[in-house]
């Protein structure tokens, strides 16, 4: 997938998923073949490892076997997202201070 080698290209530190078993399964292979067109294939299984991006998976797939087995089956997964939202606007409050004190200057979206 083009897309998943320009994740991988232009370093972005996290990918959300927002799909199936199948939609998982298609971004993790394209982010691992981006990494291989970035780095050789001779990176071994570690360096490939080392250099994917964090994946943030949201289950909305039929089945949602993967979402059973890490956790996120059912209306659990919305509260737990619910909480990651939560936490990310507590982060990006934090940054704002920061930076609202510092010399610098940045935009957090």
């Amino acid at each position: 997938m083009k897309a998943c080698k320009e994740v991988v290209r232009e370093g972005y530190h996290t990918v959300v998923v927002m799909g199936g078993d199948g939609t998982m399964a298609k971004i993790v292979e394209g982010l691992v073949d981006g990494v291989h067109a970035t780095r050789g294939s001779d990176g071994g299984a570690e360096g490939v490892v080392d250099s994917l991006p964090n994946i943030a998976y949201v289950p909305m797939g039929t089945g949602n076997g993967l979402g059973g087995v890490v956790g996120l089956k059912g209306k659990r997964w919305k509260r737990k997202l619910r909480r990651a939202r939560k936490g990310l606007e507590n982060i990006k409050e934090t940054l704002r201070s920061v930076l609202a004190e510092s010399s610098c200057c940045s935009t957090i979206a």
